[in-house]
């Protein structure tokens, strides 16, 4: 049954929420690989600017890595439990105030720190855009769909290289041009995260979830008609009660006699 549920939202067209969501993806991950990637374009900048020992650039250029690790493993673990979109903006946050303290940072320990605590965002982004984008995507332009949104994010690099060729050798406002480059990754970010209540979250982990009514008018935005909302929603909750029913006859094999 599981899988006429998603055969349904594969039979939809692709359109105007699919593409919004598609964009809107694209965009967190050009801001989210912005930031993974300053910390190397800035490298030589930031060791002339707090004297940088090579030890400490390893550090430096490193942290967010390490961040990245420790956050793809637990902040990982809340997708399934709080849901695609609200996982998404969780993670935008982090990396958007922590990316905004490391242009605020008077020395390299709060540059390393800050470099840190933004990798947590960073770490599950991919895995959860991807998983977002498979479930709300029909199959048949799932595959093209996701390239355009990793696309528009691989963009970034490029941008960052041409951004910092300007901005590094100035400063705007008294400001040094290499904080700039943090300002606008976190501003960016923070751009996103306000147009995200235009994601629509996922239907699929709307009805695992056993929000059959969420995810019926979900399954409408997305393109489908009234009649087929009220088909998906109940095949949503006959599943879920099935998996239910599963569950509890399965429950005895592995409980000891009295």
């Amino acid at each position: 049954m599981a899988v006429t549920i998603g055969a349904q939202l594969d039979q939809l067209a692709v359109g105007k929420c699919h593409k919004r969501a598609t964009i809107i993806i694209g965009v967190g991950l050009f801001f989210e690989f912005f930031e993974v990637f300053l910390a190397s374009v800035l490298g030589s900048v930031l060791s002339e600017e707090f004297h940088v020992k090579s030890s400490m650039l390893s550090l430096l250029l490193g942290s967010s890595f390490l961040g990245m690790f420790i956050g793809a493993i637990f902040l990982g673990r809340l997708v399934d439990k709080i849901g695609r979109k609200k996982a998404f903006l969780i993670n935008l946050g982090i990396y958007s105030i922590f990316t905004f303290c490391i242009a605020l940072s008077p020395n390299v320990g709060f540059i390393i720190l800050f470099r840190f605590l933004a990798g947590l965002g960073l770490g599950a982004q991919p895995a959860l855009c991807d998983a977002y984008l498979s479930e709300i995507i029909p199959t048949a332009k799932r595959g093209k769909y996701i390239a355009w949104a990793y696309t528009l994010s691989f963009l970034s690099i490029p941008a960052e290289g041409f951004l910092a060729r300007m901005l590094v050798p100035l400063t705007p406002l008294g400001i040094e041009g290499w904080r700039w480059m943090f300002i606008i990754g976190s501003i960016g970010a923070l751009i996103v995260f306000l147009t995200a209540h235009l994601l629509p979250e996922s239907p699929r982990w709307l009805a695992t979830a056993g929000k059959w009514d969420e995810a019926a008018e979900v399954f409408k935005k997305l393109g489908g008609s009234k009649t087929q909302a009220e088909e998906f929603r109940a095949k949503a909750s006959l599943t879920q009660r099935d998996a239910a029913q599963q569950d509890r006859q399965s429950r005895p094999i592995f409980q000891k006699n009295g």
